[in-house]
């Protein structure tokens, strides 16, 4: 008896049997099968797959039909709708641009600010840009002769403008 790389004593593997699942695959070998022949193609596949695609294109059409005459509806309702407004006049063409939308109306706006002048009011100091200046004129300044800084602490002693 002959040993393997390993030392074992080799045992020669049994004969499959027929009834075994390793002697059908040994007979499904030895015998051939002889191939099938193929069907030749007939000519009504090729003719029923031709009628059903001209049913579908015919579908297709149809459908395309309604689409573009349902399109035709409603540009058809929009010349009409067109026709029953009425045109500007001249006359009316500058009102209507002047008009404004009604939502516009519906909200509050905050009344328009003046600008506030420098010199002008009890107020020391105006909010310019988000910025506190001092509420006095170059022409104050010159008048009084005195300085910005000055003339703002004389203000702050006295409790009226330096003039």
């Amino acid at each position: 008896m002959a040993r393997t790389r390993t030392g074992r004593v080799a045992t020669p593997k049994p004969k499959a049997s027929p009834s075994t699942p390793r002697g059908q695959m040994a007979r499904a070998k030895v015998a051939k099968v002889a191939p099938k022949p193929k069907a030749k193609p007939t000519a009504k596949p090729v003719a029923n797959a031709l009628k059903s695609q001209a049913k579908a294109n015919e579908s297709l059409a149809s459908a395309l039909k309604t689409i573009s005459s349902s399109q035709k509806k409603v540009a058809d309702t929009k010349r009409a709708v067109a026709k029953a407004a009425p045109k500007p006049t001249p006359s009316t063409r500058g009102q209507m641009a002047k008009t404004k939308p009604a939502a516009s109306k519906a909200s509050p706006k905050a009344s328009p600010k003046k600008p506030t002048s420098f010199g002008a009011g009890s107020s020391k100091t105006i909010s310019t840009s988000g910025k506190a200046l001092a509420n006095v004129s170059k022409a104050q300044l010159d008048k009084s002769g005195l300085s910005l800084t000055a003339y703002m602490n004389k203000w702050n002693k006295t409790g009226s403008r330096p003039s």
